[in-house]
């Protein structure tokens, strides 16, 4: 307990002082007061000092770490001993038992920037916190972390917490990994013109029989290999690794996963990699399978993460010899596929299996306490889109809101969203289902458009300044879709251009979103609008639209001529 203020004990004169210790907070908070021991009941107590480990003003923390003894010999070993960092930067969640539901969990969730310096020895940290979010979604803060003699140990900022609701954590619904037919539609034809080929190990079904009748015209390239020998196809590859190529490698070589990995990483290359097991997945129409096969799985989904612009694919064929297999090869290897995680592919008379999370039914064996998922309209659920890094549509994964109070602020209102926009996601139109006590003009039922952070959701909380009702002239859709490709238009137009009538406009790309807006607010100020389309069938749609005096082809070499050629207002 560090003080304060000294503890000062007053002379007792005739009677010795009560004293006594009050614990006020979960962080340790402590006061000492005193009063004369022939004090009445409702005589004031003097505090004499205040104790704490932690301190708090605002949104500022202060606090003290400190690494238990048992671990004081491991302190050299680390820059800074793992324990006394995390003890540091978890100084966050003090926030929660002041500003939050103490029932609440915000397990880390990201660093946005973080600078470590050597604190070798250190076993106890002063930390600094600026809390500049807490939520019911996250909470973040800046981490400043000295040691006790003073010296800079680490700076992290964009310290993030995301919230899971404890009294959910035990609702969790139960998955599967299982093989399931592959969707139709989800593969296209490939034609390759380099095929490199790992000759098998003797009693090991030889493939080139499908290769040859799938690309007839390809250029094969066998290498041999032995259990014991690494393939060197660095240095005898004569052709690139790119995507006309492909790779197929019998599961008895395996070991040469790791060299082709490394020279696929080398050079970059895009060649498709195709491991051949048999037996090793258990299907729906499987009796048994190898359960050794764990390894070859792992190696190859290893290869798939570090090498992400390569797709490294496991075929498995079915157990026993079969004139069959080479038919499933050949048909595996003209085979490409629209999913790039596709990671294992079992392939059978009956049909192409691919590996799913499967969430299992209540009904199933073992489920029996298994509490069904929450099934949650599309328009209205406490959902939300977090969407995939790379900016992929199909990566996009819908997740649950966190609880929330169904009081809103005074100026808010609640959106059940109907459409967004999928460019920015920031454009909903949708229906307004709750208003906060300030809302002026809007009320349940409004049809209404809004400007959001994440628009592709269910249902959305959002101040009232950011919604306005829907033109009567559009539908939902059209509402949607229409606000952020004119907002654009009318900025560029408007602020941007200062455009006036009388003007000339030439719009490029004018049959998209942006463009058919452009068109329509210059023509609407006035301006001379002439348009660019890149096919002929679109180049007729501008040439009709409202307002176009011209339209060219700016993929052609005659664009400069033909503009110089038109008729323009000036001229």
């Amino acid at each position: 307990m560090r003080f304060e203020h000294a503890l000062v004990m007053a002379s007792t004169e005739d009677f010795p002082l009560q004293a006594q210790l009050e614990v006020t907070s979960a962080a340790h908070d402590s006061i000492i007061s005193s009063c004369a021991a022939d004090a009445k009941s409702g005589d004031p107590w003097q505090i004499i000092s205040r104790g704490r480990k932690i301190w708090r003003l605002g949104n500022k923390i202060f606090a003290l770490a400190a690494l238990s003894e048992a671990f004081h010999q491991e302190v050299a070993r680390f820059r800074i001993h793992p324990a006394l960092q995390d003890a540091s930067l978890h100084t966050l969640y003090v926030n929660q038992q002041y500003r939050g539901n103490p029932t609440e969990i915000y397990p880390p969730y990201a660093i946005e920037e973080v600078q470590m310096f050597d604190a070798r020895g250190a076993v106890s940290t002063a930390v600094h916190i600026q809390v500049t979010r807490h939520d019911d979604t996250l909470i973040r803060g800046h981490v400043t972390v000295w040691s006790s003699d003073g010296d800079l140990i680490a700076i992290a900022r964009g310290f993030f917490g995301k919230q899971i609701p404890s009294h959910s954590i035990g609702n969790v619904p139960q998955y599967d990994i299982s093989f399931t037919p592959e969707p139709e539609g989800s593969s296209f034809e490939v034609v390759c013109g380099n095929v490199v080929l790992f000759e098998p190990q003797p009693g090991v079904m030889d493939c080139t029989s499908a290769i040859q009748s799938a690309f007839p015209g390809a250029h094969i390239q066998k290498f041999e290999s032995f259990p014991q020998e690494k393939p060197k196809i660095t240095e005898r590859l004569d052709y690139p690794l790119d995507g006309r190529g492909l790779i197929v490698v019998p599961k008895l070589t395996i070991h040469a996963i790791m060299e082709i990995a490394n020279r696929l990483h080398s050079c970059k290359g895009a060649t498709t990699v195709i491991v051949i097991s048999k037996g090793d997945c258990m299907t729906p129409v499987d009796s048994n399978c190898d359960p050794f096969s764990s390894a070859l799985q792992v190696a190859i989904r290893v290869a798939a993460n570090e090498l992400p612009w390569v797709r490294p694919i496991p075929a498995d064929l079915p157990f026993g010899e079969s004139d069959n297999q080479l038919k499933l090869l050949e048909s595996e290897f003209r085979r490409g596929r629209l999913r790039c995680d596709e990671n294992v592919v079992a392939l059978s008379p009956e049909g192409v299996f691919v590996k799913r999370l499967i969430l299992l039914n209540p009904q199933d064996e073992g489920c029996e306490d298994y509490k069904p998922v929450l099934l949650m309209p599309a328009r209205g659920g406490r959902y939300f889109a977090e969407p995939d890094p790379g900016g992929s549509l199909d990566g996009i994964k819908f997740r649950q809101c966190a609880p929330r109070s169904d009081v809103l602020r005074a100026e808010a209102i609640s959106i059940d969203i109907h459409y967004a926009g999928l460019t920015l996601r920031m454009e909903v139109s949708g229906i307004v289902s709750a208003v906060g006590e300030k809302v002026q003009g809007l009320e349940v039922g409004c049809e209404v458009v809004a400007r959001v952070a994440n628009g592709i959701a269910g249902n959305i909380i959002a101040n009232q300044s950011l919604a306005q009702f829907k033109p009567k002239s559009h539908d939902l859709a059209q509402a949607a879709a229409d606000a952020g490709a004119m907002s654009t238009a009318y900025y560029t137009l408007l602020y941007l251009a200062k455009v006036i009538a009388g003007e000339s406009v030439l719009v490029h790309a004018a049959v998209g979103g942006v463009g058919m807006a452009a068109i329509q607010i210059a023509h609407a100020l006035g301006a001379h609008v002439y348009a660019t389309a890149g096919r002929s069938e679109r180049r007729e749609a501008v040439a009709n639209m409202q307002g176009v005096r011209g339209g060219f082809d700016s993929r052609s070499v005659s664009f400069r001529d033909s503009q110089k050629g038109h008729k323009w207002p000036w001229s």
